[in-house]
C-alpha cells in the first residue's frame, strides 16, 4: 500500500487529486475517527484499520492524518511512505495565507500566529516525533521511500511514477487549491522582520530542507537513470488530464457520502461517552 505524507502547504491537494484519478475506489483520504473538527488530530493506526474495512481493495492512503510514526505497520506491513516537502519559509507564509483566506474565523495577527508552537519546524514535526530534523531526515533515509520537492513537482513526479511502480500511475495534473491571491505570502518573504520570524522558528525545517535539497534528491535524480532529461520532456508535453478528472469522482463520492460521514458518526458519539 502506498502512503503519502500530506504536509500541509506542500502541493498536497495536487498529489491526491492524481491519486484518486490514478487509483478509484482503491484510494482513500484518511479521516480520523476521534477527533473529529479538530485542526490537527492525533494520527492513530485505528484510522488506517478503519479505512480498509471501508475501501476493500484499497491500494493507497493520503492525509494530513498520514505519518510514518503511528503504527501503520501493525495493519498493513507492505506500507510504503512518500511525500513531498516544500522550502519552510515560503511553505510557512503559503500556510499562514491560507488560513487567512480560507478559515471561517480570522486568524490572528501573523506577529501572533507564528509565536504558536503549532507552525513552527512543521515538516520536521510530521515526519519525527522530535520534531529534530536529524530525526526527521533518519526517517527519510530509512523509513520514507520517495521524497519530492514541491519546487521540482515535475521531476519529482517522474521519481514517484518509478519508484511507486503501479501501472495504473496517471501523474497528469492542473495544479489544485492555488491561493486566489499571493499577496499575503509575497509580503511576509519580502518583509524583513517577518521573514526574520519566520527563520528563527524554522530552523530544523530549514535543516532538513536543505539535506534533501542538497544530498537527498540529487541521489535520487541520479538513480533514475539517464533517461530524467527525455522523460520530463516528454511528460510536460503530454501533461493534459481531463478537466474535470472523471476517474477521481467514485473516490470522491464514496468519501463524502460514505465514508466521512461514519467517521464524523463515531468521532461524535465517542465525544458524547
Amino acid at each position: 500500500m502506498l502512503a503519502f505524507i500530506h504536509i500541509e502547504k506542500a502541493a498536497g491537494t495536487t498529489i491526491t487529486t492524481i491519486l484518486r484519478q490514478s487509483f478509484g475506489l482503491g484510494h482513500c483520504d484518511l479521516a480520523s475517527w476521534h477527533q473529529y473538527r479538530q485542526e490537527y488530530a492525533s494520527p492513530s493506526a485505528t484510522d488506517l484499520r478503519r479505512a480498509m474495512s471501508f475501501y476493500p481493495k484499497l491500494q493507497s492512503v493520503s492525509g494530513h492524518i498520514v505519518v510514518p510514526h503511528c503504527g501503520y505497520e501493525r495493519v498493513c506491513p507492505d506500507i510504503r511512505y512518500y511525500t513531498f516537502l516544500r522550502d519552510p519559509l515560503k511553505r510557512c507564509a503559503s500556510h499562514y495565507q491560507h488560513q487567512v483566506q480560507t478559515m471561517d474565523k480570522e486568524p490572528p495577527p501573523f506577529e501572533e500566529w507564528i509565536q504558536q508552537e503549532v507552525y513552527h519546524n512543521f515538516m520536521s514535526k510530521k515526519l519525527a516525533v522530535s520534531g529534530r530534523a536529524d530525526d526527521a531526515i533518519e526517517t527519510l533515509e530509512t523509513r520514507v521511500g520517495c521524497t519530492g520537492l514541491v519546487e521540482r513537482f515535475d521531476e519529482s513526479l517522474l521519481l514517484l511514477r518509478q519508484w511507486a511502480n503501479v501501472p495504473q500511475f496517471d501523474m497528469r495534473y492542473h495544479r489544485q487549491n492555488v491561493a486566489p491571491r499571493d499577496e499575503i505570502k509575497k509580503y511576509l518573504l519580502r518583509c524583513d522582520a517577518t521573514r526574520a520570524a519566520m527563520i528563527e522558528v524554522n530552523q530544523e525545517d530549514i535543516k532538513l530542507y536543505e539535506h534533501v535539497r542538497n544530498v537527498l534528491f540529487p541521489r535520487r535524480l541520479a538513480e533514475y537513470g539517464s533517461s530524467m532529461e527525455d522523460d520530463l520532456a516528454a511528460f510536460r508535453r503530454t501533461n493534459e488530464p481531463d478537466p474535470l478528472y472523471p476517474r477521481q469522482l467514485p473516490s470522491l463520492l464514496y468519501r463524502r457520502a460514505i465514508y466521512r460521514p461514519a467517521a464524523r458518526i463515531t468521532s461524535a458519539l465517542r465525544r458524547v461517552a
